[in-house]
């Protein structure tokens, strides 16, 4: 089991942060604002969470990291750190 320490400030939105875990076997995004061309895909995506399942059909295009999954109910965008080391 691995330990992350992470410090929110009172005010900050989960959905402004993004989330660099090695653990993670998919990048998903919830904000538009750091994202580009939002579409259908015809695969699915359904993450395990403590919270419950997470289902996406929908990706899109980061900027110099490429194609990633996209859901605007996630309530943090998550990027694998092998992603950001391009």
């Amino acid at each position: 089991m691995g330990w992350i320490y992470c410090y929110f400030s009172q005010g900050v939105a989960l959905k402004d942060l993004i989330l660099l875990d090695i653990n993670s076997t998919d990048t998903i995004f919830c904000s538009p604002k750091y994202v580009e061309n939002i579409r259908q895909e015809e695969s699915t995506l359904e993450l395990r969470t403590a919270g419950g399942p997470l289902v996406s059909n929908q990706v899109c295009d980061i900027t110099d990291l490429g194609k990633a999954w996209f859901n605007k109910h996630s309530i943090i965008n998550i990027s694998l750190v092998h992603m950001t080391s391009k």
